[in-house]
């Protein structure tokens, strides 16, 4: 059977095959070129070109990975799906849960001491520093080094890397990223004669206006549950303010007048929002968006996928805001 020895979580995990294996299970025993395997046959993966032996395992071996649904994660999970249905005693399995059960299943899962039931884990920054600081995650150095020519791990930036790196161990391989931008509605915005905001103080203006109006029940919609939710606004907010969560000593700096700025400015985007926003969800922020409910979103671009062609209206897209404190 499969042996899993130290189990990886790679970090917004790879569609890769070959690598998804080798970092799994024992290098000596899994790759293509150790000299166990028994070749009839060969798999080119598509994207990467790499061929796999099709009688890469002599036994029956399952793959179970654990992620949160997203534009990028489906992608590479279908790819990695196709790749495995063309290998012989290779069963690949997906489970798809919240972002804040499968931290919580993840955690469960580490921390028992015993056999996992997922050989992959999509791990995102939030749980990253638990992780490595728990000794869950083992270092990916030499896979990633020898590796770098077939599948172009240069071509990733090194901030990227530098966010799943400590201590000059690389614990993930990066496979997307992300930013949050504004979606709005077109008809409104047109029938109110509104203009995209650029600042927190026109995005507020712009809000109370489509309030006024009546013409859709949320003038705005955000992703505030807890906790991811909620620390990602907060820490938008805060580096936009211009503060910071701690010094080069560790002393708390997101306490000072850029934190209550930041509270102060959230609390007032709250007012136009669901009340249940406090518990939502990106997938909650995104229905109401699809269904019309509401009017404005400041959410992760990765969504604009799904809600193209899903909404009888069309959207506008702004950047990022500047958040200015007063004066």
């Amino acid at each position: 059977m499969f042996r899993k020895k130290k189990l990886i979580a790679l970090a917004l995990v790879v569609y890769i095959l070959s690598i998804s294996l080798t970092a799994c299970g024992s290098p000596a025993e899994n790759t293509p070129d150790s000299g166990n395997i028994d070749v009839d046959g060969t798999i080119q993966m598509p994207l990467t070109g790499v061929e796999v032996s099709a009688s890469l395992f002599s036994q029956p071996v399952n793959i179970n990975m654990i992620s949160y649904r997203s534009t990028a994660m489906e992608t590479h999970v279908a790819q990695f799906q196709k790749d495995a249905d063309g290998i012989d005693n290779l069963d690949f399995n997906i489970t798809y849960l919240q972002q804040s059960d499968v931290i919580q299943q993840e955690t469960l899962a580490l921390s028992s001491g015993s056999t996992s039931p997922y050989e992959i884990m999509q791990c995102t920054d939030m749980s990253f520093g638990n992780f490595v600081a728990k000794g869950w995650l083992y270092p990916l150095n030499d896979l990633i080094e020898k590796y770098d020519d077939v599948y172009d791990f240069s071509d990733i930036s090194q901030a990227s890397w530098d966010a799943f790196t400590y201590d000059g161990k690389i614990y993930g391989i990066p496979i997307s990223i992300d930013n949050q931008i504004m979606f709005y509605r077109n008809d409104i915005f047109e029938q109110l004669n509104l203009e995209p905001p650029t600042t927190v103080d026109e995005l507020l203006d712009c809000l109370e206006t489509i309030k006024q109006s009546g013409l859709v029940k949320y003038p705005l919609v955000m992703t505030f549950g807890q906790p991811g939710g909620l620390m990602t606004e907060f820490g938008t907010a805060l580096v936009g303010m211009g503060g910071e969560w701690y010094d080069e000593d560790l002393n708390l700096l997101f306490n000072g007048p850029e934190g209550v700025a930041a509270i102060e400015m959230m609390q007032e985007l709250y007012s136009y929002m669901p009340e249940a926003a406090l518990s939502y969800t990106n997938d909650d922020s995104m229905v109401l968006m699809q269904t019309g409910e509401a009017a404005v979103s400041i959410i992760w671009a990765a969504r604009a996928a799904r809600m193209d062609g899903e909404c009888w209206h069309t959207w506008g897209v702004a950047v990022l805001l500047r958040l200015l404190l007063p004066g």
